[in-house]
């Protein structure tokens, strides 16, 4: 790897031709970006002429480019462009646009400044130096072309604009000169790779003035350039990792762990995915099938999941719980026994409340466990009993006590994520297994002190107050406006709005059950009840490992 100053005509002369690979979005500039650019460079050109140009103009430094270079098979340089597709794209087109205007003038001046600019969009064969992105190549030929462009694209928006700003230059001759001043004056750091691995280590702090890639984005490129049809594996890439989001790296990094046994970091996973890849580990077919299985697991609406039926509460609850180490092997039960045994009713389950267990009590996730058993069932077991087995011994061994879980339940406290949690599958559980959304979390002894409640809760220090009313037994859900309403008034008349305004809750059964008084005896009871429900009832895991396998 090296990386060396360069000028405009430097850089683009550096290799036979810049392409922009698969795994680049489309050019992505709006024109806010764009008229930003051209500010910068029109404004630094104007004060370089205001200085009398060399020596003691100054140049101007447009950022670091990061390509990594390939010979084709006649042996030329192929820069593909890891970092600095935007800025590439919009000085190409500049240039072009240059190229145009100064059609027709014949002084000795704009003569040489245009075959100066054929000699840096054009290489000696008559192909342009920069291959744009695949969804831009259209458009570039209509501006290489002098032609229409598609004003609907954020590329054809970026001529317009450009051609717009050329069309105002006061004299068309000087245009030669801002020619000669860009391709002299304006310089950048070229950033040259063997190969997209050693590019991998740079381009996630190293995004210049452009928009930042996803790691999973050289991937593609590692494996587009890998497969004997490179547009077929970039559809397959396009509908199946791509819609992941953020998550297309997290996807492919628990997809690479399930192939390869190493657990990694998303800091070594190219590395890891390229020794999957070249082993035969790794395929398309398994990337595109595991990437579907991801996005059944954490993105897709629960109704868009064909025969999830029983399980949909549980997989809702994964989502929420938000731990994803068990993921692997989910993808790896998926892979040996098919989608539709990954999602079963007790597959899911058993994970729900595996990961209930372990987050109530704090519990780090498992990547390195959950990893070597879906490598175990992917690469090594025959049958899918065999899997889910290994699964059940796996979530038997790793899970903390039960008396331990029931206990954290009990002093779990508000705001907690997993509290509230908790409280509102309470509440669905006591409503007949409904599904309510859009809540708020009340607190029934209310968080504020008044005296009233002071005297109730048998304290005026605030931090005891405090440790009483925020704990799980005093917290219900409840919709908005009756949260509000609730304020901070005494039991009498909270039981009274409880019941008026939402009679089906359960904190109107508490209302109706408790008249007298709330009492923090009481909110210790609901807490113990809430704790044999969740350990015994919602997420009973040892019943749910029972019918795992």
């Amino acid at each position: 790897m090296q990386a060396n100053p360069k000028t405009l005509a430097q850089l683009v002369t550096s290799v036979y031709q810049f392409r922009i690979p698969e795994f680049q979005r489309p050019f992505a500039w709006t024109q806010e970006y764009v008229e930003q650019l051209w500010n910068d460079l029109s404004e630094a050109y104007a004060e370089f002429v205001s200085k009398g140009s060399p020596p003691e103009g100054e140049d101007y430094f447009l950022g670091p480019i990061v390509i990594a270079n390939e010979r084709d098979t006649r042996g030329r340089i192929i820069g593909h462009v890891v970092d600095g597709q935007q800025r590439l794209t919009s000085l190409h087109a500049l240039l072009w646009l240059m190229l145009q205007r100064l059609a027709g003038r014949d002084s000795e001046k704009t003569r040489d400044a245009k075959e100066e600019i054929k000699r840096l969009v054009l290489t000696a064969a008559s192909e342009t130096t920069l291959q744009v992105a695949r969804e831009d190549q259209a458009n570039f030929r209509c501006l290489r072309e002098g032609r229409q462009q598609d004003e609907t694209t954020l590329f054809g928006q970026c001529v317009k604009y450009l051609a717009q700003q050329l069309a105002q230059w006061p004299v068309v001759a000087e245009l030669a000169n801002f020619f000669y001043y860009l391709e002299n004056q304006v310089n950048f750091v070229l950033v040259e790779s063997d190969s997209y691995s050693s590019a991998w280590t740079l381009f996630i702090g190293l995004n210049g003035k452009g928009r930042a890639l996803n790691p999973a984005d050289l991937i593609k490129a590692f494996v587009c350039g890998r497969s004997e049809d490179g547009r077929a594996m970039a559809d397959i890439w396009n509908d199946k990792i791509l819609p992941l989001g953020n998550d297309s790296t997290s996807a492919i990094l628990d997809i690479t762990r399930m192939t390869t046994g190493e657990v990694g970091s998303e800091a070594k996973l190219f590395r890891t995915f390229s020794r999957g890849w070249d082993s035969h580990k790794l395929s398309a077919a398994v990337l595109a099938s595991a990437a579907h299985t991801y996005q059944y697991c954490w993105h897709a609406s629960l109704e868009k999941i064909p025969d999830l039926g029983n399980g949909r509460r549980s997989l809702r609850g994964l989502r929420e719980l938000d731990r994803r180490d068990h993921t692997t092997a989910i993808l790896a039960v998926a892979e040996k026994c098919g989608q539709s045994a990954a999602f079963r009713r007790h597959v899911l389950h058993a994970l729900e409340s595996f990961q209930l267990w372990m987050a109530i009590r704090g519990k780090h996730g498992k990547e390195r466990p959950f990893t070597a058993l879906a490598n175990a069932v992917y690469s090594e077991l025959d049958s899918g009993r065999d899997a889910l087995r290994r699964l059940k011994d796996q979530l038997a061994r790793l899970a903390p006590p039960e008396s331990e879980v029931r206990q954290a339940i009990e002093n779990a406290a508000y705001p907690g994520r997993i509290m509230k949690f908790i409280v509102r599958e309470y509440e669905e559980g006591m409503r007949g297994e409904v599904e309510i959304a859009d809540v708020q979390f009340e607190h029934m002894a209310p968080k504020t002190p008044t005296e009233y409640w002071s005297n109730v809760v048998g304290t005026h220090d605030q931090i005891f107050y405090g440790r009483i009313v925020n704990n799980i037994g005093n917290i219900v859900p409840l919709d908005a406006a009756t949260n509000i309403a609730g304020y901070n008034y005494d039991w009498p008349t909270k039981c009274k709005l409880y019941q008026e305004n939402v009679p089906n809750w359960t904190v109107a059964n508490i209302a109706r059950e408790n008249p007298d008084a709330w009492t923090p005896e009481k909110i210790s009871k609901r807490a113990s009840q809430i704790a044999d429900w969740a350990v015994r009832q919602r997420w009973n895991l040892q019943e749910a490992l029972n019918n795992l396998a």
